[in-house]
């Protein structure tokens, strides 16, 4: 039997959405110094000829964010589980410049892990004309809309280089107070969550030594050490599953006790909703905050389109993991580079 928290979760990472109505303290703004730092590493960067991912920190030298990346990384694991960096302006720096900068402070919080078994350690999130109905296309290629769930890495980390021509909201969503309005309103669903669920990879191959490339199981909530760990995928994730061999279909508990969290975290009040601004940098944790994005229109011109960057991180002090995500992040120790290794052998976390 899973382990189960056995009342209301405790703690600064259950939280709702109408809480930071007036409060703005999510939205770290960068300081003047911190963007000096970042102008000149950005020179020194390009003057050396270094290009993401060849290059670390110590390459980059934030001096003036080391304070504030401290600050971070103990909010992202054990604070409220996200924040938003806002200070950059894009009309001061080209796309290329832009991806510098966002690797070079990425590199000052945590370690970049790969995003997939091709060693993609840099995302691109847009539009690419693709139909989300096509069980190999992931939803983050598409304009249509992402319904909360989390990725496999500590930290996603988010660059904005242009926004939408209309919506594309980011939204945001904890896990906690997901799990402590089930238990109120419907506790018999709850422990439904905490058992395996079969979730597609879509094209996807596993890390290696999985058993399986086609899907792999998890538990959508996870109770351990104290700690609610969450794993959440869009419900294309869970249907699409049931096309290969030996897959059973979902039980009706399950279709029931996903489709509530869904609703759930859309109720008005319980999710933060944003738009995401050129030089925004949004971070969240994955074990605790669920994210989401609203389906947008875009623009005709290319060079307009809305266009993210996407990195995942693992920190110096993140969680320790129940024993069944080892299978898929390699590692459940604290502390631990996890996911899909993209080097010969396994990188070190920097000291934080």
């Amino acid at each position: 039997m899973p382990e189960l928290p056995g009342g209301p979760i405790a703690g600064p990472s259950n939280w709702r959405g109408d809480q930071f109505t007036d409060d703005t303290s999510w939205i770290d703004v960068l300081f003047p110094k911190t963007i000096a730092d970042i102008d000149a590493a950005l020179i020194l960067s390009k003057q050396k000829g270094l290009r993401a991912p060849a290059f670390g920190k110590a390459d980059f030298p934030l001096p003036a964010f080391a304070e504030q990346a401290d600050r971070l990384r103990i909010e992202l694991e054990g604070g409220r589980g996200f924040a938003l960096l806002r200070g950059l302006t894009m009309d001061r720096y080209s796309k290329a410049d832009a991806g510098i900068i966002f690797w070079g402070i990425a590199c000052h919080i945590g370690q970049v892990v790969s995003q997939n078994s091709y060693g993609e350690l840099v995302g691109h999130v847009r539009d690419h004309g693709l139909d989300i109905n096509d069980p190999n296309v992931r939803s983050y290629q598409t304009t249509q809309s992402q319904d909360f769930h989390n990725d496999l890495a500590d930290v996603i980390g988010l660059m904005c280089l242009s926004q939408a021509k209309r919506a594309g909201e980011s939204s945001l969503v904890s896990a906690a107070t997901i799990h402590d309005i089930m238990l109120a309103e419907r506790p018999d669903l709850l422990p439904v969550l905490f058992e395996p669920f079969t979730i597609d990879r879509r094209g996807e191959p596993g890390p290696p030594g999985e058993e399986s490339d086609l899907y792999y199981r998890l538990p959508v909530f996870s109770y351990h050490r104290g700690l609610l760990t969450a794993h959440l995928k869009i419900m294309d994730y869970y249907k699409s599953a049931e096309r290969h061999p030996g897959v059973s279909r979902m039980s009706q508990a399950q279709q029931d006790a996903l489709t509530l969290l869904w609703e759930i975290a859309h109720r008005p009040g319980v999710t933060v909703e944003f738009l995401m601004q050129p030089g925004d940098l949004q971070f969240a944790c994955n074990y605790s905050v669920l994210h989401a994005r609203s389906t947008f229109e875009d623009w005709d011109e290319p060079d307009r389109k809305r266009h993210l960057l996407r990195i995942w991180l693992c920190i110096a002090n993140s969680r320790e993991l129940p024993a069944a995500f080892k299978p898929l992040y390699q590692s459940v120790a604290s502390g631990k580079v996890r996911g899909w290794i993209p080097k010969t052998k396994e990188p070190t976390l920097e000291p934080a």
